[in-house]
């Protein structure tokens, strides 16, 4: 069910993400946007009028000091208050220009972007969706690494300039701040805060030779032209940490590096535990959009079965870390050690770890050992040092074949999984990203999984991590810091390890008698054929115990309707298995909510 205030943050945030993949592509790295100048005309006018203007001169003159003392204290509360209509304003105008216009289509969100501004369609638009909500937390500030004198990662935080006091809701005041800097926080001036016509709010991030994969948004489409909408489902979360990098630093995401769908999984919620023989449970809702109320959004929702991590079968892991030059950064080399580490300190004693490099050439550094010697498996680790090129085909290889012999030693039903720890930058020998990927494929079949950690930026390679571990069956995170690090490796460990399902496909069939169009938020690099749903040899994706996956419909219905709307249809194999599994689940018109604040 939605969780009400929470689950109505998410939706205002994905649907300004939808608008922000627009919105991005009309900005460049050196233009400046200003919010609508009605927005600020009054902060202007109060902020250009001295305070003392009416009084005479010769009263000006004869001020005490208590007098000074007690207009300071005013002034700061005229501040404070000017920074509280601001927020207000650019949150009014992020929902009014960036998020309701997006349903007008891809022309409306453009408009949306060029008349309310990025300010008011992003930064408005998520100050004005989770002012509604007390959570989720705010997401961490950078975090830099460095190495103390007995080679132990410390981890430093960046200095950052903060904004002042304002009623800004906690889990968005890291966007009011100003970029990192290395002085102490001084007070944001006028032309710097969020709203004002000076400021520079979040250039595009000059890419540099990062790279993205562009997809087109999925538009709505006339249900009796077509009547099935078909795709894979997708756990991964890498293109949500790498936009809170970018904006945490000061710049908007690459507009192709926003994967909706990715934002929508990246939290957790609260669908109730399977009740059937299936491994997963489906639930589904719908209400009148809050954004247009002549559409609807209808939500599938699956939750994997829970697996207590005590029960998790054993697990056989190698770890294959990029040590090539361009890993030299403290954010990525460094971090990498740390985030391992936790990994480390998290497994069972019978679990086993191997070690492998690729940098110029590759190198064992640890063969299998059981996470009982975690001094042993620490000790290899922190020793790793970064340098050279990037020789990944064959690091991908060696990692391998560590990884098919302890298959080979394991028993059946346990775990082997390469995880690749990289920017993705590939340039010695085999750089043909499609080999590489056919590569991965191959070790599938044989048994073995691979989950892609990204780190770094600059050069990161984000199309390269992500289709790894789609290709590979595994999950795709990109670590921005030490607390993302806890989440992936210690919070959720055992569901990002373990597979319950593979091959998951989801199939809706809406009615057309009752829907007129139909658009599904995000997932247009998981669309599937609707002639392949039940051809078994179209490769899908994977859900672990406790993994959520959610998607987000965006209806017109007719007037006059019957009772139907769509049915929702699962099909999966068992993590061993070949032969599919197939379940359906009908939703009815008597069951969508009228007002959205009562839906769940």
């Amino acid at each position: 069910m939605f969780q009400n205030r929470r689950v109505f943050f998410i939706i205002t945030l994905i649907l300004t993400l939808v608008f922000l993949q627009v919105a991005c592509s009309q900005s460049s790295p050196t233009h400046t946007v200003n919010v609508n100048e009605k927005a600020v005309r009054s902060d202007q006018t109060a902020s250009n009028q001295p305070a003392n203007e009416a009084k005479p001169e010769a009263e000006k003159a004869e001020t005490k000091p208590s007098e000074l003392s007690e207009k300071a204290n005013k002034n700061i509360e005229e501040t404070q208050r000017l920074n509280r209509e601001d927020v207000s304003k650019v949150a009014t105008m992020g929902k009014a220009k960036g998020l309701v216009s997006v349903h007008e289509g891809v022309s409306g969100g453009v408009e949306g972007g060029v008349v309310g501004g990025v300010a008011g369609g992003v930064v408005g638009g998520v100050i004005g969706g989770s002012g509604l909500a007390s959570d989720p937390p705010p997401p961490p500030p950078p975090v830099g690494y460095v190495a103390s004198t007995n080679s132990s990662p410390v981890a430093v935080p960046q200095t950052v300039t903060k904004a002042p006091a304002s009623s800004a809701p906690a889990a968005v005041s890291h966007l009011l701040a100003a970029k990192p800097a290395l002085s102490a926080p001084q007070p944001l001036r006028k032309a710097e805060r969020v709203g004002h016509p000076d400021a520079n709010i979040a250039p595009a991030d000059p890419q540099g030779a990062e790279d993205y994969t562009k997809y087109s948004i999925n538009k709505m489409t006339v249900t009796k032209e077509d009547r099935f909408s078909t795709f894979s489902i997708d756990v991964d979360t890498g293109s949500y940490t790498i936009a809170r990098r970018k904006l945490n630093e000061g710049y908007l995401p690459p507009a192709q590096a926003v994967r909706v769908e990715e934002f929508i999984n990246y939290f957790q919620y609260k669908y109730p535990q399977p009740a059937t023989a299936h491994p997963f449970s489906v639930t589904m809702e719908a209400s009148t959009s809050p954004f247009n109320q002549e559409r609807h959004l209808l939500r599938v929702g699956i939750k994997g079965r829970t697996v207590e991590a005590n029960q998790r079968p054993t697990a056989h892991l190698t770890f294959l870390v990029d040590t090539s030059g361009s890993m030299q950064s403290p954010d990525k080399i460094g971090l990498v050690k740390d985030s391992l580490r936790i990994l480390v300190e998290n497994l069972r004693p019978t679990d086993t770890v191997a070690i492998s490099t690729y940098a110029g050439g590759i190198k064992l550094v640890l063969s299998p050992t059981q996470a009982v010697h975690k001094d042993i498996i620490l000790k290899s680790l922190y020793q790793l040092e970064a340098g050279g090129g990037t020789a990944m085909a064959s690091g991908i290889e060696l990692a391998y074949q560590q990884a098919l012999a302890q298959l080979q030693q394991g028993k059946k039903g346990d775990i082997n999984r390469v995880i690749i720890c990289s920017d993705g930058d590939a340039n010695i020998g085999n750089t043909n990203p499609t080999e590489i990927l056919k590569q991965i494929q191959d070790y599938v079949k044989q048994g073995v999984t691979v989950s892609t950690i990204g780190f770094g930026m600059g050069n990161y390679k984000d199309s390269m991590m992500e289709q790894f571990a789609n290709k590979g069956n595994g999950n795709y995170f990109y670590i921005d810091g030490l607390q993302e690090a806890k989440k992936v490796f210690r919070e959720r460990l055992t569901s990002n390890l373990q597979v319950i399902a593979k091959d998951v496909k989801i199939q809706v069939e809406f009615d057309p008698s009752t829907v007129a169009k139909y658009r599904l938020i995000g997932y247009e690099n998981r669309d599937i054929a609707d002639a392949d749903f039940r051809n078994d040899k179209v490769d899908a994706g994977e859900i672990g115990p406790g993994h959520t996956v959610t998607a987000l419909y965006e209806l017109e219905l007719h007037p006059q309707r019957t009772n139907n709307i769509a049915t929702v249809k699962l099909r999966y194999k068992a993590p061993d298995g070949e032969v599919a599994k197939e379940v359906a689940t009908a939703f009815t018109s008597d069951r969508v909510q009228q007002v959205f604040n009562r839906s769940s």
